[in-house]
């Protein structure tokens, strides 16, 4: 009896494998909330062309859509009061048919954590944000979210992201459509969730499930 494995004991085990392999992205909000230690930070203080695609602190961020900073200039547009003033100094900011920022490292690499100060130019009362996770050209997550005002929004995924895209829609919860997409204070860093002491990667935890189980088979063969 004593080398046999108990259900419950199973059960954890595969759980826990099967959680390790589907890491999500967690969404948080407000400065410090998924960066623990910032790497990479971007302010577009330097960006004085407008640049639609802009290179700063090993950060590349783009926009679709309308270029120039849809004609808001260096310091930005007053009277979108979606974002303003809640911005500062120079910021990088897009509309159009779904429009969005991407945001990705310089040289492709994959990222772990991310904030960024989210603003819309569509909508005076609230922000209606929509944003998309990265790896390999492949969708790993996506979300919406409302506030009342320019909001820092953290994303934050065990697993890495290469690109994060985020849109700014007239209402609440879409996901497509006429957007005016707007982000400042850009900051990349090490999350709890990318902390080796504190998640362990998903492959690693599988090879230790796998581990364990093949150790109480082997076990129980040598007392068979």
């Amino acid at each position: 009896m004593k080398h046999k494995l108990s259900r419950s004991t199973l059960a954890c085990l595969l759980a826990a494998s099967a959680a390790s392999a589907g890491a999500a992205v967690v969404q948080t909000t407000g400065t410090g909330s998924a960066v623990l230690q910032v790497t990479n930070s971007v302010n577009f203080t330097a960006n004085t062309s407008m640049l639609s695609t802009y290179v700063e602190d090993g950060m590349r961020l783009a926009s679709t859509g309308s270029t120039n900073n849809n004609g808001c200039g260096y310091a930005g547009c007053s009277y979108h009061v979606g974002f303003y003033p809640g911005f500062s100094g120079n910021y990088m900011y897009t509309v159009g048919q779904n429009a969005y920022v991407s945001m990705r490292m310089a040289d492709n690499s994959d990222f772990f954590a991310i904030e960024f100060a989210a603003g819309s130019g569509v909508s005076s009362s609230s922000i209606f944000g929509y944003w998309q996770t990265f790896n390999n050209a492949a969708m790993t997550g996506a979300g919406n979210f409302t506030t009342a005002g320019v909001q820092v929004i953290g994303l934050a995924d065990s697993a890495g992201f290469d690109e994060v895209r985020y849109f700014a829609f007239g209402s609440a919860n879409l996901q497509s459509g006429y957007s005016g997409a707007a982000v400042d204070n850009i900051r990349v860093g090490r999350s709890a969730l990318s902390s080796a002491s504190t998640v362990p990667e998903p492959g690693s935890l599988a090879q230790v499930t796998a581990a364990m189980l093949g150790g109480v088979v082997v076990r129980r063969r040598r007392t068979a």
